[in-house]
C-alpha cells in the first residue's frame, strides 16, 4: 500500500562516483511512476499522467544517496504505483548496484522520515524497490511496483 507521505532515494553502490551534476549529459538517474487506485465502480483508475519523483542532480559518491521530493498522497489516496527507474553512466569502472529505495512518514504531516535521523544509513534504513546493476558504461532501466 502506498503511504500518505513518501520519498524515493537513489543509492549509489556502483563502486564509483556518479557525476550527475558535472557530467549530466552522460550520467543520469531518474524514477518516474504512474499511481493507481480503485474507482467507485471497482475498476482500476490511474493517475492523470506520469510523475517524475526523482531526478538525481548532484554528484553521488560511492555509498552515497540522493533524496527525491516528498510525495503527498493525502488527497488522491492512491493505493500503489507502477514505476520506471533508469540509470545511465559513461564511467567504464562502474561495477555494482544503484538502488531506488523508499521511505515514508507516519506522523500525518510528512515531517518525520528515517532520513531525518542523525544515524541515518540508506542501506539499512530505507526499503529497496528497484535495483539496476551496472557493468561499466551503459544505460539500464527496470520496472517496479508498490
Amino acid at each position: 500500500m502506498l503511504p500518505e507521505y513518501y520519498k524515493f532515494h537513489v543509492i549509489n553502490n556502483s563502486g564509483q562516483q556518479l557525476d550527475f551534476s558535472g557530467n549530466s549529459a552522460n550520467e543520469k538517474a531518474s524514477a518516474t511512476l504512474r499511481p493507481w487506485k480503485f474507482a467507485s465502480d471497482g475498476s482500476i483508475s490511474y493517475g492523470g499522467s506520469e510523475v517524475t519523483v526523482l531526478t538525481a542532480a548532484s554528484d553521488l559518491a560511492d555509498g552515497g544517496n540522493e533524496e527525491g521530493s516528498e510525495q503527498d498522497n493525502t488527497s488522491n489516496k492512491y493505493i500503489g504505483v507502477h514505476g520506471y527507474f533508469r540509470v545511465e553512466t559513461d564511467n567504464a569502472s562502474a561495477d555494482g548496484d544503484v538502488t531506488l529505495a523508499i521511505e515514508w512518514s507516519t506522523d500525518g504531516t510528512g515531517g518525520t522520515f528515517p532520513s531525518d535521523e542523525t544515524d541515518f544509513d540508506p542501506d539499512v534504513h530505507l526499503i529497496p524497490v528497484a535495483v539496476v546493476n551496472l557493468g561499466g558504461a551503459e544505460a539500464k532501466a527496470v520496472n517496479f511496483e508498490i
